[in-house]
């Protein structure tokens, strides 16, 4: 299975309260030495398609940003 097969949202990321959910995320996930060591493992098709993600969220994410504007 390539990368792009796979989705998910981390249901406790809907269950608890923000400032919770990160709390625990900042502690159990992977930080950035982790991922350079893991994305180097990867296939070129699975780097273009994790990357393709990547951008299309920060896409999203500015979108977000854009319609919400600063004063919130």
């Amino acid at each position: 299975m390539a990368l792009q097969d796979f989705r998910a949202v981390d249901p406790l990321s809907i269950l608890l309260p923000t400032n919770v959910y990160l709390a625990i995320v900042e502690k159990l996930h992977p930080n950035l030495p982790l991922i350079r060591e893991a994305t180097a493992k990867m296939s070129a098709e699975d780097k273009r398609a994790a990357l393709a993600l990547a951008n299309a969220m920060a896409e999203t994410a500015a979108a977000v940003k854009q319609a919400i504007g600063p004063a919130v």
